[in-house]
């Protein structure tokens, strides 16, 4: 025999420790955070990044080590370009479900990306050190 929901004629009849007991079993984590993880895809579809990605970690917050809410906050950190975050979600993504063959791409977009920016960083640190090394050299004093 197949529970059934009430119907809404029914409904006054129903007791409301059932109503509170249902909402509870609804809103555990679990279904909590497949809420919040569907919600982060309509916000990149729509191309609210930012939303997308707390959405995902609040989906995280309850569900930790969520393939489907790294990926989608992966793809909302590279959109947003913070690509280091969404480098490290990629790498989980890949840690925790190897097949996934969707990660693959954004892996080697995100790596060069981190790769030019360590690249990056490092040649204005030498700049920056070479700078000072110029103003603070006390046997170069040069005189007008």
């Amino acid at each position: 025999m197949n529970p059934r929901f009430p119907t809404l004629s029914e409904s006054s009849s129903v007791s409301s420790s059932w109503i509170g007991s249902t909402y509870i079993l609804f809103f555990q984590d679990k279904n909590l955070a497949i809420l919040y993880k569907n919600r982060a895809a309509v916000h990149i579809k729509q191309d609210e990044f930012e939303d997308a990605a707390k959405d995902c970690s609040r989906s995280l917050e309850l569900v930790p080590n969520d393939p489907k809410a790294l990926y989608r906050r992966c793809q909302a950190q590279d959109s947003l370009g913070n690509f280091e975050a969404a480098y490290k979600d990629a790498r989980e993504v890949l840690k925790l479900d190897p097949g996934n063959k969707a990660i693959q791409p954004f892996l080697v977009k995100l790596h060069k990306a981190v790769s030019e920016k360590v690249q990056e960083m490092s040649q204005v640190g030498n700049k920056a050190k070479s700078m000072i090394d110029i103003v603070f050299d006390a046997s170069q004093v040069r005189t007008k």
